[in-house]
């Protein structure tokens, strides 16, 4: 198989493992959620503690073993670059 290492495709970047990539990216973010209240609270996708939303005060995101997970509460997310 040819790959180039000077110019590697980013699909085949986006599937390694964060620390085998040619640059270390990690595969965090932050990200923009929108409560069903409409109130907007900013976090990050692995967060370590409960996130409750800004207006109402629901529970949005519940720490896992990795990424946060979501409740039935979050209308949607978007990343925020």
């Amino acid at each position: 198989m040819n790959v180039d290492l000077l110019y590697p495709l980013a699909n085949l970047e986006a599937q390694k493992h964060k620390s085998k990539r040619l640059v270390g990216t990690p595969n965090t973010r932050f990200i923009e959620i929108l409560c069903k209240c409409n109130g907007m609270t900013n976090t990050f996708t692995h967060a370590k503690s409960i996130v409750c939303c800004s207006k109402c005060k629901r529970t949005l995101l519940v720490p896992k073993s990795g990424k946060a997970k979501q409740t039935s509460e979050v209308s949607k997310i978007r990343a925020l670059e």
